[in-house]
């Protein structure tokens, strides 16, 4: 399963940057500070995945074949289409983003962002993108997207509130920019 997160969180994290316009022939070719992020993007996702075998082997009743089905289908919602969306973001960083919402029910963090503007690297800094942990959803089934505007900023994103105890004004992963 690590293997699979490596390798998928990998390919999900080059096909947002090549989708973010940036074209590049392997992970070879990643800046340093994009190898960084995505190191500390997959080791995220590694440890989700350690917590959910552990929970399944210590449990009295082992979950059924649907529970654990759901459980990866989530885990492939928020781990690999978030991966993706960072690299997605990383490639526009100077590009101006409208925080668009989803066609699902929406956590009062998607609520207050929806319709502010603000660059890229702006919303990758504060931690707060689709499918963020710091979101009140936590991620989970979260439809929203973050799409390419010739708006200009609007908004406050020190407005929109997070999850307590996930890092109050931290950055979601390290940004070495």
């Amino acid at each position: 399963m690590r293997n699979s997160i490596m390798t998928f969180g990998t390919q999900a994290f080059m096909d947002g940057l090549r989708d973010g316009g940036v074209m590049l022939g392997s992970p070879d070719e990643l800046e340093p500070d994009e190898q960084i992020i995505l190191r500390d993007l997959l080791l995220r996702q590694i440890a989700y995945v350690s917590k959910f075998v552990n929970a399944l082997f210590s449990a009295i009743a082992p979950p059924t074949l649907d529970a654990m089905l759901n459980r990866a289908q989530l885990w492939g919602s928020k781990g690999l289409d978030g991966i993706y969306n960072v690299g997605l973001t990383l490639g526009r960083k100077n590009r101006m983003m409208e925080w668009v919402l989803g066609d699902t029910d929406h956590c009062e963090s998607c609520l207050a962002a929806a319709g502010q503007v603000h660059r890229a690297l702006t919303w990758l800094k504060a931690g707060i993108v689709p499918r963020s942990d710091r979101l009140h959803c936590g991620g989970f089934r979260c439809g929203c997207d973050l799409q390419e505007t010739n708006k200009r900023a609007s908004g406050q994103i020190s407005s929109i509130p997070t999850k307590e105890g996930v890092g109050r004004g931290e950055f979601l992963f390290a940004l070495p920019f």
